[in-house]
């Protein structure tokens, strides 16, 4: 899964979307594990939208989000957004920009609050660029 977040991260899409299945069978098998920091349904996620596959990436930040508030995993709440962000960027359908912007704006807030200041950065980074149509 290491391998997995830094494919991303990197936007090596292609394999890193080739690892969905992985994500998603322990995001099935292990509901709430916290896997280096992120929710599994956070990695399940990142994986899903690397191989496009818009539908089943926002369901699992859906329950990401879901499961980051209900824990509570104050770090991962801001984590999440951004990467469903990142998520809807890519995908940019209708309504796609204007989401992103708020999920964006959450998090900003979130790492401001609780000091991750490089998280922080990338999270403005990408909201001055969610702003081109």
């Amino acid at each position: 899964m290491q391998r997995h977040r830094g494919l991303v991260a990197t936007d090596a899409y292609g394999d890193a979307g080739r690892l969905y299945e992985h994500a998603e069978v322990l995001a099935e098998r292990a509901d709430i594990v916290i896997h280096l920091a992120h929710l599994t349904h956070t990695v399940a996620g990142m994986a899903a939208a690397a191989g496009r596959q818009w539908e089943r990436a926002t369901d699992h930040y859906d329950t990401a989000m879901q499961q980051a508030a209900e824990i509570p995993h104050v770090p991962e709440q801001p984590q999440v957004r951004y990467w469903y962000a990142r998520m809807l960027l890519d995908r940019d359908e209708p309504g796609d920009r204007e989401k992103a912007r708020g999920l964006l704006v959450e998090a900003i807030a979130q790492y401001r609050e609780i000091g991750m200041p490089k998280h922080l950065e990338l999270a403005e980074e990408l909201l001055s660029g969610a702003g081109r149509e």
